[in-house]
């Protein structure tokens, strides 16, 4: 059996060595660089479904319109006091890819200070430059043509970019004729994302430079790597529970998970 999509329980392997609950963003990352090891096995359940390439998951001038859709968990708030009186929609990401198949597509970073002070919270590592290799490792960015950075003003640095990684990010050629309009109607230019609130920045989009479709988590870690007979993933299937064993605090090992139980539209399962 290769590592497919799951159609079946029965398909299913009587053990895993890894099971990764949700098949989004971070969840399919996870799997791949898991499963790059032939000698582990690796389930990955998501309660979602597979997009089925359709204009709302790949196109970004479809952008909202997976919203409120089977690949949103279609959530909503409380009404809120400062929303006069009205609650809020929050998107999230039902399906395989998560929330990067729902997102505007905008592919930027936080502020090396805001990663910092992970570090210095006590997780070594953690901060800007502990993190900025594995940012670069997971791009593949396309920069603009010269004759673009001319006219528009676009600047980058293209050494904090990678350009071997799964995921890929450029600038859409349809956002050239957008910028045009912009300044028409005397918009400024914002340079950098320099503390400007108004007008128009630039900003790399997750996308792919071939074909101007959304690239994202499932695009980028699972559908090239189906082939890999110890990578698995069943959809449909929302993880109720975690199976623990007997926790040993003295021992400082925490909690141990050795299973999960699984529901789905007809059937809970573990």
């Amino acid at each position: 059996m290769l590592g497919t999509l799951i159609g079946r329980q029965e398909q299913l392997l009587d053990s895993y060595t890894y099971v990764i609950v949700g098949g989004g963003t971070a969840g399919l990352t996870v799997a791949n660089r898991l499963s790059e090891d032939p000698e582990t096995t690796v389930l990955v359940l998501e309660a979602g479904v597979p997009d089925h390439k359709e204009c709302a998951a790949i196109l970004q001038r479809c952008i909202g319109d997976t919203m409120r859709s089977v690949y949103d968990w279609n959530i909503t708030t409380e009404p809120q006091i400062y929303l006069n009186g009205k609650p809020q929609n929050l998107p999230i990401g039902k399906a395989l890819g998560g929330s990067s198949l729902l997102n505007g597509m905008m592919f930027d970073r936080g502020a090396p200070g805001d990663y910092d002070m992970w570090e210095d919270l006590g997780n070594p590592g953690w901060g800007w430059a502990g993190l900025l290799p594995y940012f670069k490792k997971s791009e593949t960015f396309t920069p603009p043509k010269p004759e673009h950075v001319a006219q528009f003003g676009i600047t980058y640095d293209p050494s904090v970019h990678g350009f071997d990684g799964y995921v890929q990010s450029g600038y859409p050629n349809f956002i050239y004729p957008q910028d045009n309009a912009m300044k028409s109607l005397g918009i400024t230019q914002s340079q950098d994302q320099a503390g400007g609130a108004l007008g128009t920045f630039w900003s790399p989009n997750t996308i792919d430079p071939k074909n101007m479709t959304r690239s994202y988590s499932r695009n980028a870690y699972y559908d090239n790597f189906v082939a890999r007979q110890n990578l698995h993933v069943y959809t449909s299937r929302q993880v109720t529970k975690l199976i623990t064993e007997d926790n040993d605090e003295e021992s400082g090992k925490g909690i141990k998970i050795s299973g999960v139980e699984v529901s789905s539209h007809d059937s809970v399962g573990s």
